[in-house]
């Protein structure tokens, strides 16, 4: 994680199986998964929304030997989260 005077830059990275090519292209649509059971596929979707609502934007690059790096780039001016109220639950 890095800040400087323009954007938050943050870096996560994995040494998995790596994301297919067939896939690359559409990996932050909703439903998009390299899993192959179970309810998947929203993650990086959440993901690019948010970042892009704040005016960011993410970069996809392998992980060489094996695996991916994600850096998403925010503005340093980017409008903070909405608050959400909290609730009683009693």
């Amino acid at each position: 994680i890095q800040l400087n005077t323009r954007e938050l830059i943050i870096e996560v990275a994995d040494r998995g199986v790596g994301i297919r090519p067939d896939i690359r292209d559409r990996i932050f649509e909703r439903g998009v998964t390299t899993k192959t059971r179970g309810d998947h596929g929203i993650g990086l979707y959440l993901i690019e929304h948010y970042v892009t609502q704040a005016g960011g934007t993410i970069e996809v690059a392998d992980n060489a030997p094996r695996g991916t790096i994600f850096t998403l780039f925010i503005p340093a001016d980017a409008p903070a989260c909405p608050q959400t109220e909290a609730h009683d639950a009693s």
